[in-house]
């Protein structure tokens, strides 16, 4: 019986998938052994043929929808399109009609083994020796959830940004395993020009001392460095159009700040 709360619901808790032998990543380097976290939202049929995978995007984890417990802050990161539609509340994939799997993908914080998990060898965090993530790994992890839940084909894998990136790898690697895509604010690969930003963007944080090379686990410094890499990341996300409309050259109260400063 689904329990209501509000405009969501209460869903069960984060489920793992444990691979003692270990995940090998797409360059050939294997952790083991390896926890993937995944969530699951509504009923898989029978048929096992009503299930939808949902990629998340680079912040976020498995938490898409719904609200462990009724005091939680907020709901899952896409709960405005997952869950129970009443009346004229209809949300975009209704749970009463399918089963969303979504996935904490390789290297996020958010469950799955990532560089801040304790390697059981060294009884130290993995930090740097952690390998380069590939959006290949990415979809590789979703397949082995999938495998486990015994869904041979997904109605639709959905996903926007590096959520939307999934998508297609999932396309390209795996056609037979989906009937239908939604990609969403994503492409299949990236202008040059933000291959430079990116680049940028990592080297602000490796120039911080206070990451220690990827080894910064334990320490109380303040990432610097990751700060400003964000704000050249914003730059990237809004068009000079959207940011005009959004900004233009207001300023932020009486102050000289530029209301811009507050993105």
């Amino acid at each position: 019986m689904v329990q209501r709360v509000g405009d969501t619901f209460l869903c069960d808790p984060a489920k793992s998938l444990v691979l003692p032998s270990g995940f090998r990543f797409h360059h050939d380097h294997v952790i083991a052994p390896f926890t993937i976290v995944y969530e699951t939202f509504g009923e898989l049929n029978a048929a096992r043929d009503n299930a939808i995978l949902v990629c998340h995007a680079l912040s976020p984890g498995a938490h898409a929808a719904g609200k462990y417990a009724a005091d939680d802050a907020k709901p899952g990161w896409w709960d405005g399109m997952i869950g129970f539609s009443e009346g004229n509340q209809g949300k975009g994939i209704d749970l009463s009609q399918w089963f969303v799997v979504c996935v904490n993908f390789p290297g996020s914080p958010w469950g799955t083994t990532a560089p801040h998990t304790i390697d059981p060898e060294t009884h130290a965090p993995y930090g740097s020796r952690y390998p380069w993530v590939t959006v290949e790994d990415m979809v590789e992890s979703q397949r082995l959830v999938a495998d486990h839940l015994g869904i041979a084909q997904f109605a639709a894998i959905a996903g926007s940004s590096l959520g939307g990136m999934e998508v297609l790898m999932w396309a390209a690697l795996h056609p037979q395993r989906t009937r239908s895509i939604v990609c969403m604010a994503a492409a299949a690969s990236v202008p040059v020009a933000s291959v430079a930003w990116h680049l940028i963007g990592r080297k602000l944080i490796q120039s911080d001392p206070a990451f220690r090379g990827g080894d910064y686990y334990g320490s109380q410094e303040s990432l610097r460095g990751l700060q400003l890499a964000r704000m050249v990341g914003h730059m990237t996300y809004l068009s000079d159009e959207a940011m005009e409309r959004k900004f233009g050259r207001r300023r932020r109260g009486g102050t000289r700040q530029f209301e811009v400063d507050s993105y």
